[in-house]
């Protein structure tokens, strides 16, 4: 997969119409799908970090378990640990049982701000990420109204990515672009 690394599990990737040579203000992917394993993370490649951003796509979860979401100022993203890699940095996902959760670190099951809502599987939801500062909010479906936010200055810049657990997803257009 061009532009992405992975670290877990099984993605396909289909080119944006137009390759961008920042890969921090364009589509990253048309779409990247998470193929049939239990979980799987894939960073975007981009030549510095990402400090204040928003990220933006539809994501369709496969399945009627498990979530998938983005990576946020990740680093040091390895195979292995919790969820099949293990990292720091914020992690925000929908999962089909109607949960909206933002997450420090490598434990997803911990949320540390999470809210309940209407989230079926097989249907596109659009989850909208905005990071400045220390303030991160979390969009869904609503792109005017945060569902979650949260302040936290342990990971102020680092990788960004998709993330799946028990769960297949596909993730349709990506967007990451600086605030």
């Amino acid at each position: 997969m061009n532009r992405w690394t992975v670290h877990s599990g099984g993605f396909t990737a289909s080119a944006p119409a137009d390759d961008a040579s920042s890969a921090s203000a364009a589509s990253a992917a048309a779409a990247l799908v998470a193929e049939s394993s239990q979980d799987g993370i894939a960073t975007l490649d981009a030549p510095a970090p990402f400090r204040d951003f928003s990220m933006r796509a539809e994501i369709t979860m496969l399945w009627e378990d498990g979530h998938a979401g983005f990576l946020l100022r990740a680093s040091d993203v390895r195979p292995g640990g919790r969820g099949g890699a293990s990292f720091g940095g914020y992690e925000a996902s929908i999962n089909a049982q109607g949960w909206v959760g933002l997450s420090i670190d490598d434990w997803p099951g911990l949320c540390w701000k999470c809210v309940q809502m209407e989230l079926p599987p097989h249907q596109a939801h659009t989850l909208m990420v905005r990071a400045k500062n220390g303030l991160i909010q979390v969009f869904v479906n609503d792109m005017i109204n945060p569902k979650l936010s949260g302040k936290d200055q342990a990971h102020i810049e680092g990788l960004v990515g998709v993330r799946f657990e028990n769960t297949g997803a596909t993730f349709e257009n990506l967007q990451i672009s600086p605030i």
